[in-house]
């Protein structure tokens, strides 16, 4: 039984951070990362429900409908932002850490396995974002690795915190939180959001290769 702990996850904010690309996607269905899925509903904005996602983990049959069917040639309706475990920075100094892989895409701590990493997050003023999901690379059996998004107010103060935690011991894998409901609407009017990683292993056991955040743009919902 692996042992589990407590997250939090913060948001990013600014532009043109290298490791990050925000923009809207096409659904494949064969791709083994699967996209937000949307329905037609009276609801909110000119009669479309607020987006939901059917994750592949939940509902193995969601990903074989085409996700975007009632949005023909649409960018507005579903999008998501990446960014690279390489970005992610500790959080105090006097930390080890380093990139790994050919490219380097993916960051493992070296020291002081409790430190937090750190990113900002980078969306649009207004954004609707229901899931935040975390990429690592895990072969360690005993331990897992945490992730999260933190909502802070103007004073520093955590307003709202989303988390999830690895688990098992297979590799490369991805863990999403739970459906962000109410949504998380991006104000930076009030609030700042920065994304967080504690790896709780400092031998290279656990790697961290990037976070996704879906979010949707509610003006843009048609």
């Amino acid at each position: 039984m692996k042992t589990k702990y407590g997250l939090v996850l913060g948001v990013l904010t600014g532009v043109g951070l290298s490791g990050m690309v925000c923009g809207s996607d096409m659904f494949d269905k064969n791709s083994s990362d699967p996209l937000v899925s949307y329905e037609r509903d009276v609801g909110r904005y000119d009669a479309m429900k607020q987006p939901s996602e059917a994750l592949p983990e939940e509902s193995p049959t969601a990903v074989v409908a085409d996700a975007l069917s009632p949005y023909p040639n649409t960018t507005g309706t579903r999008r998501s932002l990446r960014l690279a475990g390489s970005v992610f920075k500790p959080r105090r100094g006097g930390v080890g850490y380093e990139a790994i892989s050919g490219a380097g895409g993916c960051i493992r701590a070296t020291s002081d396995a409790y430190t937090v990493f750190t990113a900002p997050v980078i969306l649009p003023q207004g954004a609707a974002v229901e899931y935040v999901r975390m990429y690592v690379k895990d072969s360690n059996a005993t331990i897992d690795t945490q992730g999260w998004f933190t909502v802070y107010d103007l004073n520093g103060e955590v307003e709202k915190e989303y988390s999830m935690t690895s688990s098992g011991s297979g590799g490369h894998g991805y863990w999403t939180t739970d459906k962000i409901d109410p949504v998380q609407y991006i104000d930076y009017n009030n609030y700042s959001y920065v994304l967080n990683w504690r790896p709780y292993a400092d031998d290279g056991s656990i790697v961290l290769c990037g976070f996704r955040l879906y979010y949707y743009m509610p003006s843009l919902v048609r």
